[in-house]
C-alpha cells in the first residue's frame, strides 16, 4: 500500500512538473524533491527502489526522457546508501542538502549530454533553492502523517 501511494504521489508530481511548472523559470522540481525526501527519510532497504520509481515517473511524464531520469536517479540512490549513516534523517537540513545535490547532479549530467542551453549559474542556484525548500515541504506534509499513511517507511534517526 505504501509503495502504491508513493508511486501515485511521485507520478502526480512529475506530471505537474511537466504540465504546469515547466513554463516557470524558477519552479522547483516537485518529483525530484519528493524523491530526495523519500531517499533520506525512508527506510534503508527501499532507497534505490524509491529512486528508481521516481525516475520512471519522470520518464513517463517527460516525452523525451528515454530512461535518462531512471538511470540518473537510480545512480543517486545507490550513491546515497553509504551516506545515510552520517545523516540525521528526520531533519530538514538533510532533506534540503540531498535535494540540492540531486538537482545539481541531474542538471549537470543532462547538460553534459544535451547541452546547457541558456542556463546560468544564477538560474541553477534559484531552482536548486526552490527544490530544496520543496523537499522540506514534502517532509513536513508526508513525514508528519501517521505511520500507516506515510508514503515511505520511517527510517529512524
Amino acid at each position: 500500500m505504501r509503495l502504491a501511494f508513493y508511486c501515485i504521489l511521485v507520478l502526480l508530481a512529475a506530471i505537474i512538473d511537466h504540465a504546469c511548472l515547466s513554463t516557470w523559470w524558477f519552479a522547483p522540481e516537485l518529483s525530484l524533491a519528493l524523491a530526495a525526501w523519500a531517499m533520506v527519510d525512508g527506510t534503508e532497504d527501499g532507497v534505490v527502489g524509491r529512486a528508481c520509481l521516481a525516475g520512471i515517473a519522470r520518464d513517463l511524464a517527460d516525452p523525451v526522457g528515454f530512461g535518462f531520469h531512471t538511470v540518473v536517479l537510480t545512480g543517486l540512490g545507490i550513491a546515497f546508501l553509504p551516506l545515510r549513516r552520517y545523516l540525521f534523517r528526520t531533519r530538514a537540513a538533510a532533506w534540503m542538502v540531498w535535494a540540492a545535490v540531486c538537482l545539481v547532479v541531474v542538471r549537470c549530467v543532462d547538460g553534459l549530454l544535451t547541452g546547457f542551453g541558456d542556463i546560468t549559474i544564477n538560474h541553477l542556484l534559484i531552482v536548486t533553492l526552490t527544490t530544496a525548500l520543496t523537499a522540506v515541504v514534502c517532509g513536513w506534509l508526508f513525514g508528519g502523517l501517521p505511520r500507516r499513511f506515510r508514503p515511505v517507511g520511517v527510517g529512524g534517526a
